[in-house]
């Protein structure tokens, strides 16, 4: 299952956790975070997203390669969103190969913002305030 926060906006959080995958749930997922998006986009806000790894999803607990393909979909359409309205992304891995889907959605789709990967959650809000 993928969710996401918006407790601190304009931080935007989103976690992987265990589930059944189901389509339904991505769908809800990716219905929540257009509207994000849009919202940030009509509002002149700058998003900080931040997308947090679960180490209790090694060994093929992860979500499968028909959820990332979903996702690169969506994220190749609502491209032109991201780009007004994403400031920058930091990923935590909790594991050096944290998900190999990762790797294939990159390719489909490379923010133009910084990205910058991280193995702890220590740096990431420092790095997120920090002006580049």
């Amino acid at each position: 299952m993928i969710v996401y926060n918006i407790d601190a906006y304009p931080r935007v959080t989103v976690q992987l956790f265990e589930s059944k995958w189901e389509q339904s749930e991505y769908d809800t997922f990716i219905a929540g975070i257009k509207e994000i998006f849009e919202f940030a986009r009509k509002n002149g806000d700058r998003i900080k997203l931040i997308v947090e790894g679960n180490a209790e999803l090694r060994g093929g607990k992860g979500a499968p390669f028909r959820i990332w393909m979903s996702l690169a979909k969506d994220l190749v359409l609502m491209k032109p969103l991201i780009k007004e309205a994403l400031d920058r992304t930091a990923i935590i891995k909790p594991y050096e190969d944290f998900d190999s889907c990762f790797d294939i959605l990159f390719k489909l789709y490379k923010p133009a913002r910084p990205l910058k990967f991280f193995k702890t959650p220590e740096f990431v809000e420092e790095w997120l305030e920090k002006n580049l």
